[in-house]
């Protein structure tokens, strides 16, 4: 987990008294160990170990049947045979970031492509990095998070942002965790995460379970199924998902 960022951090001198410390000056520090495990040769050799199959953490929809179990272990073996997305996954784990994971597009994408028979492949569009600290929601940290990625592969657009203020801009009570966040996300095959811990075990966040997201079902969370369907539909519009994966079907 990241420390010593946000309001102040206490430390103590060799005499033992409290002083101040900056968070602006915390955080430089921070990011500078991170930048140097990010360039690392020592980094670059241990992508390549072996990642195993872990936890998914689920809560379908009402009514939903369950196929999770099944879905999970392909979820996590198309992700293990990705080297591209499992090297980017892997990033992202040297933040240390509390209750972070890479979400959206990485991985509805592959989905969507794995089912149309089609090799992986890296999709235009933002690498969404979400992570959790209500305490720590500073936008210029997510900024110096973004660069930091940015400057260990600059291959592909990266996008942090800490869920703890995301609630405000989306006009949504605050949300509790990242997973949680995940559940005003706009379709519920949108709605999945996936992380490496530990430097080799795959977990995934799945706030709505994984059966829409696998049987190729485009469908609306609740407050985008109402409140906010014009938002929806233009991103149906706009995303042009139906002309990129012909199988995919609209459920309302």
């Amino acid at each position: 987990m990241i420390g010593g960022f946000g309001a102040e951090a206490d430390v103590r001198n060799r005499r033992g008294c409290v002083k101040r410390k900056s968070a602006k000056k915390s955080w430089a520090g921070r990011s500078f160990s991170i930048s140097k495990k990010l360039n690392s040769d020592r980094f670059e050799r241990s992508i390549f170990q072996p990642v195993k199959n872990s936890n998914v953490f689920t809560q379908s929809r009402p009514g939903a049947v369950i196929y999770d179990m099944k879905y999970q272990r392909e979820l996590q073996n198309l992700i293990l045979n990705d080297a591209i997305r499992l090297r980017l996954l892997r990033l992202v784990a040297v933040l240390d970031l509390p209750d972070c994971w890479v979400g959206a597009g990485f991985i509805r994408n592959a989905v969507w492509d794995s089912i149309h028979g089609r090799s992986s492949r890296m999709h235009h569009g933002d690498i969404d990095v979400i992570w959790f600290d209500p305490l720590r929601i500073d936008k210029a940290i997510d900024h110096e998070l973004e660069s930091l990625l940015s400057k260990a592969d600059d291959s592909v657009q990266w996008s942090v942002k800490n869920q703890g203020r995301m609630h405000i801009g989306n006009d949504d009570a605050p949300y509790s965790s990242a997973t949680d966040a995940m559940r005003f996300w706009p379709e519920t095959a949108t709605a999945v995460g996936i992380r490496v811990v530990d430097g080799h075990i795959i977990e995934i966040a799945a706030p709505y379970g994984l059966d829409d997201l696998y049987q190729a079902i485009i469908r609306p969370t609740a407050r985008f199924l109402i409140d906010k369907k014009i938002i929806f539909e233009d991103r149906i519009r706009s995303k042009r998902w139906i002309e990129e994966w012909p199988h995919l079907q609209i459920h309302l």
